[in-house]
């Protein structure tokens, strides 16, 4: 069944430490994938160009980092021989946030 929806200072006042709501992320994520479609459906390129200014400040925004691509690229500079660091003389994707 489905737990009752309780607020946090009710759930504090029970003793309830956590609630685990596992179907509400992917929903969500359906939801803003499926907006989206609709919206490059009705309006095209434009509707990546408005995404991308609304998205531009959001925490998230810059994905490469919040991957972890930086400490990828340091762990390769650190450990992997310079031959196999050429790969990234002629690169044109993720930059690293700061030089090395």
């Amino acid at each position: 069944g489905v737990s009752p929806r309780l607020s946090l200072p009710d759930m504090q006042e029970l003793g309830i430490a956590i609630a685990i709501l596992p179907g509400v992320a992917m929903r969500a994520t359906v939801k803003a994938v499926y907006d989206l479609a609709v919206a490059l459906r009705e309006r095209g390129p434009l509707a990546e160009a408005e995404f991308n200014e609304a998205f531009k400040d959001h925490p998230l925004a810059d994905i490469h980092t919040f991957a972890g691509f930086d400490e990828v690229r340091a762990w390769e500079e650190a450990y992997l021989p310079a031959e196999e660091l050429a790969k990234y003389e002629d690169s044109v994707g993720h930059q690293p946030a700061a030089p090395r």
